[in-house]
């Protein structure tokens, strides 16, 4: 009889993720002092109103995905977690048009960056779905809380 792994769930407690989410936040605070620190390609595209709607939620996304990856229990975190990076793909997404319309072909570069940058967060957005689904299943088998299984880091 072949034994099948144990199955894992990761919190979000990566130091990758952590740092993008503490750039993001840091980037829509900057945005958010005024004109002089805010991209040309959002004030471009978009005009000071809704540039500034993009910043608010960069810093109020970013402050939310930091705040769910430290929060327990487990599920919970992935939840909250999944509603920050949902939103997060969508703000990173929105810079690519942005910087298309004001820069042409000279912002493929930037553009490309967010783009990668939306489809980390909506792909981590899957993977927290397959994971809650996956403490479903474990609750369904009597394992009510992981994270008290000796697991570091709430990986079950």
């Amino acid at each position: 009889m072949t034994r099948r792994p144990a199955p894992v769930v990761r919190d979000g407690r990566h130091s990758f993720e952590v740092a993008i989410l503490i750039l993001t936040t840091l980037v829509g605070g900057v945005g958010l002092l005024g004109p002089g620190f805010r991209s040309n390609a959002i004030a471009e595209a978009w005009g000071p109103v809704p540039g500034s709607v993009w910043y608010v939620m960069l810093l109020a996304l970013g402050l939310f995905a930091l705040g769910a990856v430290h929060t327990h229990p487990l599920r919970r975190a992935l939840q909250l977690e999944r509603i920050a990076m949902i939103g997060l793909t969508f703000a990173y997404a929105a810079y690519v048009p942005a910087v298309m319309a004001s820069n042409g072909k000279l912002g493929f570069t930037a553009g490309a960056m967010f783009l990668g940058l939306s489809y980390a967060s909506g792909a981590r957005v899957w993977r927290i779905g397959g994971y809650l689904v996956l403490l479903d299943k474990l609750r369904d088998n009597g394992v009510n809380d992981p994270q008290t299984r000796g697991m570091p880091r709430g990986d079950v």
